[in-house]
């Protein structure tokens, strides 16, 4: 009788591990969930980061883009899903086809309610991976970098003095979220219009050259600080801080976080773009 139980034994664990590549995959596969329009809604507004592919769920192809959800839901540690072109209905593809993208494929980014980016076509997982970093966790690739960390302090204040043109600079640190979120921004529009800007990030400078900048003549208008006097930026009382500067001299500034339009609105009331740009 123990020989038999034994055996029996011997016959279930190697069922088990005939079944659990089985298993394993089956439990991959159901971790991106193929949902509805409506699902999508209650995720747009529910979910705080989310990678959303839109296609066909039923194609050959299909097992190879799940995987790649897959992988970037363990990477990045967003919520991934995926929904049935097909399924929609007329009025439900015309909301895709007018706001997101006119493909039958493409992918839609959710951060916190918003869709800040919805690309179409089939995307390879290299494709997706920088994506992800720039849309969801708000990573400036290097090839898009448009402003400049100063090097030293003597150059970027050679730099501020020796130009008749306005001069926008921020000061922030790769540790303060509203500092990386505010890169986006402003990095967004010196590239679409061709400006530079001055990034003084504590972070990735020098300490030497940081300390040197913060102990310039730079000032702080009253503006941007709690009290009715100017006071030297070494004094500064909180990051993101932005300031503008015409012939090495501060005559403006942006205290925390502004949004896109804002801050577009700002750089033409400084000089920095124009109206007919």
């Amino acid at each position: 009788m123990k020989e038999k139980f034994i055996k029996w034994g011997l016959i279930g664990i190697f069922i088990a591990i005939l079944a659990l590549p089985i298993i394993i995959d089956a439990n991959r596969r159901g971790r991106v969930q193929i949902i509805s329009f409506d699902r999508f809604i209650e995720v747009l507004h529910t979910r705080e980061k989310a990678l959303i592919y839109f296609g066909d769920t039923e194609a050959e192809n299909f097992d190879s883009i799940r995987e790649s959800l897959h992988l970037l839901r363990e990477d990045f540690e967003i919520d991934v899903y995926a929904v049935n072109m097909a399924s929609l209905s007329t009025a439900e593809r015309g909301m895709i086809e007018s706001e997101l993208f006119e493909e039958e494929t493409g992918y839609v980014f959710i951060r916190a309610g918003d869709i800040p980016h919805a690309e179409a076509g089939s995307l390879t997982l290299n494709r997706l991976r920088p994506l992800v970093d720039r849309h969801l966790f708000d990573t400036i690739l290097e090839e898009e970098t448009a402003y400049t960390i100063p090097e030293s302090a003597e150059e970027y204040l050679a730099a501020l003095s020796g130009r008749n043109n306005v001069v926008m600079t921020v000061f922030g640190t790769d540790e303060c979220p509203f500092c990386r979120q505010y890169a986006v921004t402003f990095n967004f529009l010196a590239r679409d219009y061709n400006f530079n800007v001055f990034y003084v990030n504590e972070t990735r400078m020098n300490t030497l050259e940081h300390r040197a900048i913060m102990d310039s003549d730079l000032m702080i208008p009253s503006k941007c600080i709690t009290g009715d006097e100017d006071i030297p930026v070494g004094q500064m009382q909180g990051v993101p801080l932005t300031l503008f500067t015409r012939n090495g001299v501060v005559f403006d500034c942006i205290r925390g976080v502004v949004s896109r339009i804002e801050l577009h609105e700002i750089l033409q009331d400084v000089g920095i773009i124009s109206e007919t740009n």
